[in-house]
């Protein structure tokens, strides 16, 4: 396995869409209503566009893995598969309040035939380096209700719910005001 960076280039960042970000969203749709794709066929351009935005920011990172022992240039100029997924980004503490910044945890996503390798858990390690190398000593993450795989897994290592966000439509609240 190889783990790379995501590069902001087009040819990269479009072939990690198509390949990965496009799989984890139908995955996740699956689960959690709200991650429901729509049809629009600029979808991949959309994302693409969006993920190179990301990319440009020194606090984000997203790591790709490949499924080679190969060293890997770019994820544009290799035909290893693409198995798995992680972004990362600083989020500083504002300076009024007493809490230490945190490395939040994004996207993350393991193709079928790797989930129970191993591989979740590598991927995790590699935003507990980030942690380390950005002197972050809390890691955070948002997990869907109804993902039950996912909160499982981040029980084991240790995650614990903080807050809850909670979510209405604006039309029911503006009824129940009434």
């Amino acid at each position: 396995m190889q783990f790379v960076s995501l590069e902001a280039t087009e040819p990269s960042v479009c072939r990690f869409t198509e390949e990965l970000w496009l799989s984890y969203n139908r995955t996740l749709e699956q689960t959690v209503k709200r991650f429901a794709l729509n049809d629009d066929d600029e979808l991949i351009d959309a994302e693409v566009e969006f993920r190179l935005d990301r990319l440009t920011e020194p606090e984000y990172e997203l790591l790709v893995v490949l499924n080679t022992d190969d060293p890997v240039e770019s994820i544009a100029s290799t035909d290893a598969e693409l198995v798995g997924f992680i972004s990362a980004e600083i989020e500083d503490s504002p300076a009024v309040f007493d809490a230490p910044d945190s490395l939040r945890i994004g996207d993350f996503f393991v193709t079928e035939p790797f989930r129970g390798s191993g591989l979740a858990a590598e991927l995790v390690a590699w935003a507990v380096d980030r942690a380390d190398r950005e002197d972050c000593p809390e890691l955070s993450l948002e997990v869907d209700i109804d993902n039950e795989r996912a909160k499982a897994f981040y029980d084991r290592l240790g995650f614990e719910t903080v807050k809850q966000t909670r979510a209405v439509s604006r039309t029911t609240v503006e009824a129940r005001l009434e």
